[in-house]
């Protein structure tokens, strides 16, 4: 029916972090296959289960990009928009990128390395694990995922 908003769901999966995942914000963008052109985009939290749903008034074949402070970037490509699907995206986002340039990089160490030690739960100030402290772990994941890149 194409009077019916169509929805969207599924889950976002956070590599190495153990906090609470609705501690983190998902944006979501909808856009025309193989463009990077934004038609539409979403910014909520993640449920308990890691899991997202929204409505939108789109339909047929649509890149989604998923973005969570913290971590790159992923592209789902040629997801079919209806009425009652997909339900069950799921994608996996690399840790590590607190600056949130894209890239893994010397900045991303540099940056958690200065906040070591700060009691919080910001990705954008280096938990990148969600535990509530910026600490050796933090580190540990920026350098195990050195070289890692969002898809843009």
């Amino acid at each position: 029916n194409a009077w019916q908003a169509g929805r969207v769901a599924g889950k976002v999966n956070l590599a190495n972090f153990i906090g609470s995942p609705n501690l983190r914000d998902v944006t979501i963008e909808l856009r025309p296959p193989g463009s990077t052109t934004v038609l539409e985009s979403f910014t909520m939290r993640l449920a308990q289960d890691n899991g997202f749903s929204f409505v939108t008034a789109r339909r047929g074949l649509t890149d989604i990009r998923f973005r969570v402070p913290g971590f790159c970037s992923r592209v789902i490509s040629n997801v079919n928009i209806t009425s009652t699907s997909p339900g069950n995206l799921v994608t996996l986002l690399p840790n590590g990128d607190p600056d949130q340039s894209g890239e893994v990089d010397a900045v991303d160490i540099d940056l958690v390395i200065s906040n070591f030690g700060a009691a919080t739960t910001s990705a954008v100030l280096g938990d990148l694990d969600g535990s509530g402290e910026v600490d050796a772990v933090d580190i540990d994941i920026t350098i195990a995922n050195f070289g890692q890149t969002g898809t843009p």
